[in-house]
């Protein structure tokens, strides 16, 4: 379940690209007796450019 979710827009994206999303996981840890994780994602469109960068924030269930 996320609770927190950052997106920087880098460059524009039409419909007909094909996108491509490489995530990786920064850290896991407990919290509150809840195992919580942090996952930075990168996606790029056809070009190899990046377009999106985002971090994602959530406890896993």
């Amino acid at each position: 379940m996320g609770y927190n979710m950052e997106f920087d827009f880098i460059e524009k994206v039409y419909t007909d690209e094909e996108i491509t999303c490489e995530s990786k996981v920064l850290d896991i840890f407990e919290k509150n007796g809840k195992n919580h994780v942090i996952i930075e994602s990168h996606l790029y469109n056809e070009d190899k450019k990046l377009v999106l960068r985002g971090i994602l924030k959530g406890i896993l269930l």
